[in-house]
């Protein structure tokens, strides 16, 4: 299956770079005792994985290319912060789920809690702006005018240094990454958060624990070329069984294709 699908892989290697958004998302992988990395790349039309020794932003850059037309969307994680894109969004998942944890390590830190709180109540105001958008509640002028005042609320809160160490860091991470923590107010068709990629990893974890990862490189390059085809499939609309079973008969051709991406999404570039 794996020979017959290396067709397809590579159509969504090309897919992918010429995509106008690319969610993100590493988690650890085994091959025998050696630890890996298992890398995902997905919007809502595809998921491409990969597996490879390094966690560095040469791996990415590898698929993404040196210019990467659309939008990143990925953690805080420091590989994705050299690659060159048209644009970079940050999970707001991620900076919230950090505020939470420092308000709850550090309950009697009044100027933490302040600091934290305010945060929270920025990100859940940007992310209800958002919502209020695609419910057609606000229009596109409502939505800039609103995503200024909360960019402007960030940039006053990014001036109050923090004494604690923790917080201070996190103080570091809104001034530093401050242009694309918002992305999603800006381009309303990126999601808030890195979710999508971290759902595109999850039948990859659970498959980690059951076999606990690979045995050969061969048993690498055929996890990654049969996840990534069954995965698109299903982002699809597509019963992961039947392509599995038409294209294991007939290899690629134009149905293979119709399975994989949908009808309207038949065609390679």
């Amino acid at each position: 299956f794996r020979s017959k699908g290396i067709p397809l892989y590579e159509v969504l290697k090309e897919k992918l770079r010429y995509s106008d958004v690319a969610y993100t998302d590493e988690t650890g992988w085994r091959k025998g005792r050696e630890r890996l990395w298992l890398w995902v790349m997905t919007n809502p039309e595809m998921a491409l994985y990969h597996i490879d020794s390094s966690r560095g932003g040469k791996v990415p850059r590898a698929f993404l290319g040196e210019e990467y037309p659309g939008i990143i969307v990925s953690d805080f994680f420091s590989a994705y912060g050299p690659l060159v894109a048209k644009g970079k969004a940050k999970c707001a998942a991620h900076l919230m789920r950090t505020a939470r944890d420092l308000k709850e390590d550090l309950p009697k830190d009044v100027r933490v809690q302040d600091f934290c709180t305010d945060l929270l109540e920025i990100m859940k105001s940007g992310i209800d702006t958002y919502k209020a958008f695609h419910c057609d509640t606000i229009t596109r002028v409502e939505l800039a005018c609103r995503k200024e005042e909360i960019s402007g609320r960030m940039s006053r809160l990014g001036e109050t240094k923090q004494k604690n160490k923790e917080a201070e860091n996190l103080r570091e991470r809104i001034v530093k990454y401050h242009d694309e923590i918002l992305t999603f107010l800006d381009n309303p068709s990126i999601e808030p958060t890195n979710n999508r990629a971290e759902r595109q990893l999850r039948p990859n974890v659970i498959m980690r624990k059951l076999t606990f990862g690979n045995r050969s490189d061969q048993g690498i390059r055929n996890h990654c070329v049969i996840m990534s085809l069954l995965e698109t499939a299903k982002l699809n609309g597509q019963n992961p069984g039947m392509f599995l079973l038409h294209l294991a008969k007939n290899g690629v051709n134009r149905d293979a294709l119709q399975m994989m991406f949908g009808s309207a999404r038949a065609r390679a570039p």
